[in-house]
């Protein structure tokens, strides 16, 4: 007596669904990404998952429970748009999708001034989210003059600077002294 090993079927339509899914899934962790950021980028990728399996899951009982699969079909189109454009369920979203447009375009802004002069290559920066965005610019510069280039640079050609709220905590190398100041303000040496 013999006994065959069940094979597992393999098909173009199986494969081209399977990436139509992990597609749509990333779909919504990146639009959740941009909108709101990475938290809730990850929450839009979870609920698309479990839509999709319980769709999988219809699809594949037998008989096919006509009844359920048309009510997750109907249940997913409005998750689907209310993810997709989250402004047009509750106006209020758009006050924290600006914020994250101008999280985003602070560190995009930033980085660009770092990456272009070694002179400010120690430089990071972190956001808060408050009423406003709060950026800090923090690290080590080697001199003075340095300190206050990245200031003007700053101010001159970073257009974040109109919506958000600037910390500076700045360490020069030649004195050793940590510099502060809030927006475009003169820096003073640190209080300890």
């Amino acid at each position: 007596m013999t006994t065959e090993k069940p094979r597992l079927r393999f098909s173009l339509l199986s494969l081209l669904i399977g990436m139509a899914f992990i597609a749509l899934v990333l779909a919504a962790f990146s639009r959740g990404n941009y909108l709101l950021g990475t938290g809730v980028g990850i929450t839009y990728a979870v609920v698309a998952l479990m839509i999709i399996l319980l769709i999988t899951r219809a699809i594949r009982e037998t008989p096919v429970p006509k009844l359920r699969l048309a009510f997750l079909v109907l249940f997913s189109i409005p998750v689907c748009l209310a993810f997709a454009f989250p402004t047009y369920i509750n106006s209020d979203v758009q006050i924290f999708v600006d914020k994250q447009t101008d999280d985003r375009d602070a560190r995009n802004e930033l980085n660009a001034i770092f990456a272009e002069d070694p002179a400010f290559s120690n430089l990071s920066i972190s956001t808060t989210h408050l009423k406003i965005v709060n950026v800090e610019i923090y690290g080590t510069v080697s001199n003075n003059t340095d300190l206050d280039r990245i200031q003007q640079l700053v101010y001159e050609r970073c257009g974040f600077v109109e919506h958000c709220f600037i910390h500076w905590r700045i360490r020069v190398r030649s004195d050793s002294t940590m510099y502060v100041a809030r927006n475009d303000d003169a820096f003073v040496p640190a209080q300890n």
